[in-house]
């Protein structure tokens, strides 16, 4: 067994007992997490608002369009420019595409039992400078909300 000399056992046993000071850096660390986790959920949180936002206007043009048996009707442009307006959305597009109308003279209704599909795409602004109007500060997003339904008019051919 090879013995340590006596400086050396003094230190480690000096290092080994003094623990002053350990919870304060603990803390430390710990509160410099905290303090990250909540600024990225104060920055991710808005991002689930608008996306569940757009997919509430969605449904509801849908909607609207499945009682009517139009995509291009009053009420439904009606009311989608009132959710807009309400939210204070501005939408990057917004596509009827996949919806199956019947066919002319009665071409911009749709048949009872037929898809309607609408689909919304919004830019958000993730991390720019919120006080500035530049748009290249920060991220881009590109939210997309798809909705689905089936119109509920009979139109007579």
């Amino acid at each position: 067994m090879i013995k340590q000399p006596k400086e050396k056992k003094k230190i480690y046993e000096l290092l080994r007992k003094d623990n002053r000071g350990a919870a304060t850096i603990e803390f430390l660390v710990g509160f410099y997490i905290m303090i990250f986790l909540l600024a990225l959920f104060i920055n991710v949180l808005p991002i689930f608002v608008k996306k569940q936002t757009i997919d509430y206007i969605a449904s509801e043009a849908v909607r609207m369009a499945e009682v009517t048996g139009r995509t291009n009707s009053d009420e439904v442009n009606e009311r989608m420019t009132q959710l807009l307006d309400t939210t204070g959305i501005t939408l990057e597009s917004t596509s009827w595409e996949g919806t199956e109308y019947m066919a002319a003279p009665n071409a911009e209704k749709i048949q009872i039992n037929k898809p309607i599909k609408i689909t919304l795409t919004y830019k958000y602004q993730l991390m720019g400078n919120r006080l500035a109007d530049s748009s290249d500060a920060g991220v881009q997003l590109t939210l997309t909300s798809i909705s689905t339904g089936r119109s509920e008019v009979f139109t007579k051919e």
